[in-house]
């Protein structure tokens, strides 16, 4: 059982690792491209807004994401890019900044929160935003399928526990795989941290 537990386990990891770079990794024709399409939620860089009447400019975060469909895209101005069959190229190098300003909460939205359209922004820190996205994708692959696993084994070890009657061994196993199981929940939250210290490590 225990061989089973480490297989199904490690199963998830290899999955969970490798299918969000199945998903979101572009053709080799593409991976020249200068941009990226943004597909998770996360804050990154600042831009500084000016004060009013002259007064000290203010460090707005932003918000890249892609809320009710909405399409976000950064990369180089004057740069190729190409996702899918569409060519995005004119439009980072011709569209405004592309961020929505919500000056209650002091941020800058891209296709996410009060940003009303799609969001072309171009941004010489456009690589580590991909980075970041990269990232983002992976590691909530990573926690979501570690939580399914999570419970299937909490949920198996508590029956086991209970149809035990007694019998250490069946006891013995049980608590096993509670312990797998935590073990599961714990790569879990790593995985959650993860992000995190990327943007600590790069500056963010």
């Amino acid at each position: 059982m225990k061989k089973l537990l480490s297989t199904i386990i490690l199963g998830f990891l290899v999955i969970s690792l490798f299918a969000p770079v199945l998903t979101f990794a572009q053709p080799t024709a593409q991976n020249l491209n200068e941009c990226c399409k943004i597909s998770s939620k996360f804050s990154a860089f600042y831009m500084q807004k000016a004060g009013a009447g002259g007064g000290a400019a203010t460090d707005y975060s932003i918000i890249w994401g892609h809320k009710g469909g909405k399409v976000c895209i950064v990369g180089e101005k004057g740069g190729s890019c190409v996702i899918g069959d569409t060519d995005y190229s004119e439009k980072i190098e011709t569209a405004p900044s592309g961020l929505v300003e919500d000056g209650t909460n002091k941020v800058f939205y891209c296709a996410e929160g009060a940003s009303p359209a799609d969001g072309f922004v171009p941004i010489e820190g456009w690589g580590l935003v991909c980075l970041l996205n990269t990232v983002y994708n992976v590691t909530n692959w990573i926690f979501y399928l570690m939580m399914v696993a999570v419970v299937i084994v909490f949920v198996i070890a508590g029956a086991k526990y209970m149809m035990s009657s007694g019998d250490a061994e069946k006891t013995k196993g049980a608590k096993g795989m509670m312990i797998y199981g935590i073990v599961g929940l714990v790569i879990a939250l790593i995985a959650k941290l993860v992000p995190s210290v990327v943007k600590l490590v790069v500056g963010m």
